[in-house]
């Protein structure tokens, strides 16, 4: 190899090394964004009840002879499950278009009812309604 072609080649190499680094950024921020659109649509949305029930079934299942993490890990258990009862789950993607299209269905339904219970009166001296 004559010293002319080593050159391209060295070139040819770092111009490909950059063009690795930045595929690599560029996936690295689709992943991150992968992961913060998957919240919006509820995958792992779950809320703060999931994690304390969790917990609590972790403090069951270890084994100690007072059982006093047995009882913790139920109160931790009812705590998580009253939490996800009166805590509403974090705003999601199909909770809009589910909210939009209930919004759309009452607009329709009052004008439907403003319609019908609507009277043309005609006054017979003009051809205009009143």
């Amino acid at each position: 190899m004559d010293e002319s072609n080593a050159s391209d080649v060295v070139v040819a190499a770092k111009e490909l090394g950059e063009a690795y680094e930045e595929t690599a950024s560029l996936l690295a921020g689709f992943a991150e964004g992968v992961h913060e659109t998957s919240n919006l649509y509820g995958s792992g949305n779950q809320g703060a009840g999931a994690a304390l029930v969790s917990l609590g079934i972790t403090l069951i299942a270890i084994p100690e002879p007072t059982l006093i993490s047995d009882v913790i890990g139920c109160g931790i258990v009812g705590a998580g499950i009253a939490y996800q009862r009166f805590v509403l789950p974090p705003l999601s993607v199909a909770d809009i278009y589910s909210s939009i299209e209930n919004q759309v269905m009452n607009l329709r339904s009052s004008s439907q009812m403003m319609t019908s219970d609507m009277v043309l009166t005609i006054d017979p001296k003009k051809s205009e309604p009143r």
